[in-house]
């Protein structure tokens, strides 16, 4: 085997995959680099539609900066009332989506099933309602974050709520699979 710095192989042909990993490595390299921001590709899509990906659509729009940006979350709510009707956008199917609640059970009106990320999402929103936050008061406080205001102890429960929720879904996930 050669120690040859022109990477050519042992015959002295230029070695093929020499270009294929100079490039991965320097893709790599990109994508490791701190401080930049993500790309509309790395934020959370929906896949298979179940409630625990509702559950983390909820989590990660709970946390954005940005409530009512489509490009941002993967769902936003639009309208909310608590054990009656919740309005989503979705986009991923780049439609509004409608979450009746019937006897304490959501229903999607969109996917007709009572196991989506939309009831999942739902069924979070709810649950935080039920903590005595309002829909306004969460827009209020992401305003009040976005412009570099103190955080105050309501949002710092909220975020708690967020990581214990992410914590038990992963949980989940590995006692479950």
């Amino acid at each position: 085997m050669s120690n040859k710095k022109d990477e050519s192989s042992e015959d002295g042909e230029p070695d093929q995959d020499a270009d294929y990993h100079r490039n991965h490595g320097n893709q790599q390299k990109k994508r490791d680099q701190p401080g930049k921001k993500e790309s509309a590709e790395d934020v959370f899509v929906i896949k298979s539609n179940t409630l625990d990906e509702g559950t983390m659509a909820f989590i990660h729009w709970l946390n954005s900066t940005h409530k009512n940006s489509t490009i941002e979350n993967p769902i936003v709510v639009k309208s909310f009332e608590n054990d009656r009707c919740t309005v989503l956008r979705d986009s991923s199917i780049q439609a509004e989506v409608n979450v009746e609640t019937k006897e304490g059970v959501p229903m999607c009106q969109y996917c007709k099933a009572d196991d989506c990320a939309h009831v999942g999402f739902t069924i979070c929103l709810e649950q935080l309602h039920g903590r005595g936050e309002t829909l306004e008061s969460i827009e209020a406080e992401a305003d009040n974050e976005a412009e570099g205001t103190h955080i105050s102890k309501e949002n710092q429960a909220t975020t708690g709520l967020s990581y214990c929720l992410f914590i038990s879904l992963i949980a989940s996930y590995i006692f479950f699979s």
